[in-house]
């Protein structure tokens, strides 16, 4: 019992040492070829896979911009900047100043911003804010005249190919000219009417915005009792604000703001920031984009000619060549390319990308292949068959900007469609003998003739009996035996001393009747007749009659 106890204790004490043995080996070889191993498997899988990448956004109108280099299209301003001494009152001015300063310093580099100043006379131009008077000490408030100014800088802007402007009036006051100025004295005055016009010449070569800041409550003149001058008056041409001035020269389309706080300004120069780039933009897209497209052209690699295809083949290499019209879009996409064919064969081209994107002015060359079936290559006469056609690729085109345009920036905008230029495509292939056709044209032709066969034997019948010959001028008779379907056939010259012979052979016609012709050695006494039951045929002197005078 005890040494059964030692026994066990001593084993179960190896036991434990293999086990820490087997522990330790297993920690120090076993586990890091594992750990190495699973890496292995696993590591690519965390490494390599990709994450998992959400759809593309639709592009934003500022993203737009950027993408069309908006700021790279010049802009030409001219601020107008009130100078009479109500300016200072309220302090509209300093904020007026300080507020163009900052507009001047967030406009494109190729803008151009001129600056004019006015109350009885005008001043300028200024090239920079900071160049302005440091304060407002004017005595009147003459429209007139700065306009004429900004008009004519504008005018000189699009001359030089600007075709995006803007003319901001900044002022507190009415239409206060000096009575010395009769050409700009009321909004009826000779001076205006001139101004309307240069305006209007204008905006057919400049995309032209008009913007005005007034103070609150001397922007209209539809004040009962508004004293202009001091004489009472509602009517806007001799009692104007800046909503009147402006809509008078450049139309109903206007920004003004009748509030002088520093928000109020800071808000009609961001938006005039914001239309200007949206004239910009759409002045480039009406310019260049609208209803521009793309062409495709499909052509055989170097060295082949499409239009002598070996129709043998079933399939040729082809190239599409896809060309983006339009200069500015950066997000064209053309989907659902194929090809059309006008006579020829039925082709399709395949191989081709499901969606083909285009930068601006941009060609792309696929490589496709050109598939078509020849429905018959076989025929009843082997020869060579020459097929040809033209065809054309079809497609859609699409940009994820247009709904943006349409939304944001110009509705009615258009963009062109694909215009695929027409290839002239053909080939030749052999076509051999179709044996099961003339197998069936030729089991057709035998079952006909054994028809015919099979209606002459049951249709004419046979004949017995015998015929006799006699002959009219000397009475001499002639027995003729007749049997089968051709009773007798044979030379006359022993029988009769004429040249010439007899058929004989029957026929159904309402009854059992010999059908007769002599042919004679000469051509004008010959004929033909028919013996019916118990009669007699003349045929040329010669007479025939049955001997029994029967017929079968």
């Amino acid at each position: 019992m005890q040494l059964r106890v030692r026994i066990y204790d001593r084993r179960e004490r190896q036991s434990q040492r293999l086990g820490r043995h087997t522990r330790a080996w297993f920690s120090r070889r076993v586990r890091p070829f594992l750990t190495v191993m699973a890496m292995s498997a696993v590591g690519p899988l965390l490494v390599i896979a990709p994450p998992t990448v959400a759809d593309n956004p639709a592009p934003t109108v500022d993203q737009i911009y950027q993408a069309l280099h908006v700021d790279d299209v010049p802009a030409a301003y001219v601020i107008l900047v009130d100078t009479s001494s109500s300016m200072m009152g309220d302090g509209m001015y300093p904020q007026v100043k300080r507020y163009v300063q900052r507009f001047e310093k967030a406009i494109s580099p190729q803008d151009s911003v001129t600056y004019y100043t006015f109350d009885s006379s005008v001043s300028g131009p200024y090239a920079s804010a900071r160049n302005l008077p440091q304060a407002a000490a004017g005595t009147a408030t003459d429209f007139g005249p700065a306009f004429a100014y900004a008009l004519s800088d504008l005018s000189a802007a699009a001359d030089r190919g600007v075709r995006v402007g803007g003319l901001f009036l900044l002022s507190d006051g009415l239409l206060d000219a000096p009575r010395t100025d009769t050409k700009y004295l009321t909004l009826h005055s000779g001076g205006w009417s001139e101004l309307r016009r240069t305006a209007a010449i204008l905006e057919e070569r400049m995309a032209l915005e008009g913007y005005g800041l007034a103070r609150q409550g001397k922007s209209s003149a539809s004040q009962t009792g508004r004293r202009c001058g001091g004489i009472p008056t509602t009517d806007p041409s001799t009692c104007a604000g800046v909503q009147e001035v402006l809509t008078s020269v450049l139309g109903p389309n206007v920004i003004v703001l009748n509030d002088t706080s520093s928000g109020q300004i800071s808000s009609l120069l961001n938006q005039a920031k914001a239309n200007e780039r949206q004239a910009k933009a759409i002045h480039r897209l009406l310019t260049a984009d609208e209803h521009r497209g793309v062409s495709a052209t499909v052509s055989a690699v170097s060295g082949e000619n499409m239009a002598a295809l070996d129709l043998g083949q079933g399939s040729a290499p082809v190239v599409v060549r896809i060309t983006s019209h339009i200069p500015y879009f950066t997000d064209i996409e053309v989907t659902k390319l194929a090809a059309r064919k006008v006579g020829g064969f039925p082709v399709k081209l395949v191989g081709l990308p499901v969606t083909v994107r285009l930068g601006p002015g941009q060609t792309r060359a696929l490589p496709a292949h050109l598939q078509w079936a020849i429905p018959r290559a076989s025929g009843l006469i082997a020869g060579r068959t020459i097929l040809t056609g033209h065809l054309s690729v079809t497609g859609q085109v699409s940009s994820s900007w247009v709904p943006v345009i349409k939304a944001n920036l110009l509705p009615a905008f258009t963009l062109g469609g694909l215009t695929g230029a027409r290839a002239n495509y053909g080939g030749s292939y052999v076509r051999t003998i179709d044996v099961m056709q003339w197998a069936m044209i030729g089991g057709a032709v035998l079952g006909a003739l054994l028809l015919c066969f099979l209606t002459y034997l049951f249709a004419v019948p046979r004949l017995r009996g015998d015929l006799v010959l006699l002959n009219l001028a000397d009475d001499h008779e002639v027995p003729l035996t007749v049997h089968g379907h051709r009773r007798w056939r044979g030379d006359l010259d022993d029988v009769m001393g004429s040249p010439g012979s007899i058929l004989v052979r029957g026929a159904r016609r309402g009854g059992a009747r010999i059908s007769l012709r002599r042919e004679m050695a000469v051509a004008t006494r010959s004929g033909r007749g028919r013996l019916t039951r118990d009669g007699i045929l003349v045929l040329a002197s010669l007479a025939f009659r049955h001997r029994t005078g029967e017929l079968p």
